[in-house]
């Protein structure tokens, strides 16, 4: 299967957790880094954390930081296929976006449509974009991340309270009703 194939061309061999993205400073994978740090030290090492993003000046620090801090069980794949990227989603446990800022946010969206609970940042136009779909944590607080990212690999009734809140927030982001606010928009601005 194209989904095994991925992992193992990544040498993802733990159950893990995803973010998916740039690694711009407002995105916080520093943040994320020291609160996984944090996770492994009280909670659990039975999980890696895979990054997934171009390669640029971001990644490269930061992959730096995380050799020179010894932080461990991190992945970093680089650009991958959209068709990968289908199977990574797959196959994660939780997909993590902790940013500090976002227009959007869609990767956190694109989770939800493959049924992966996610633990996103409090912060920005997340919570309106996510709504009742994902477990939400202070993006500056290692301490709530770590005890955020414990409960969202867990705890089931979490996981699947989440799943289920998933479904019923991508309603509002189906194609067929963005096409019809559209067009009202053009026959409200067109009158």
């Amino acid at each position: 299967k194209t989904e095994d194939c991925t992992l193992k061309k990544y040498f993802i061999s733990k159950p893990y957790v995803l973010y998916v993205g740039a690694a711009y400073p407002h995105k916080n994978l520093d943040g994320l880094l020291s609160a996984w740090k944090l996770y492994q030290e009280k909670y659990s090492t039975k999980y890696s954390l895979v990054l997934v993003g171009k390669e640029n000046y971001f990644y490269t620090r930061l992959l730096k930081k995380i050799k020179i801090q010894e932080i461990n069980n991190v992945i970093y794949t680089g650009f991958v296929t959209d068709k990968e990227l289908v199977g990574l989603y797959d196959h994660a446990r939780a997909f993590i976006f902790p940013s500090l800022y976002e227009g959007f946010g869609l990767p956190p969206l694109e989770a939800l449509a493959r049924g992966v609970p996610v633990l996103s940042s409090d912060r920005s136009c997340l919570p309106e974009v996510l709504g009742e779909a994902a477990l939400y944590v202070d993006p500056e607080n290692n301490k709530q991340f770590a005890d955020a990212l414990n409960r969202i690999t867990t705890n089931e009734d979490i996981r699947y309270a989440l799943r289920q809140n998933g479904k019923h927030e991508l309603q509002r982001y189906s194609l067929d009703k963005s096409v019809i606010k559209i067009l009202s928009i053009y026959d409200s601005a067109l009158m």
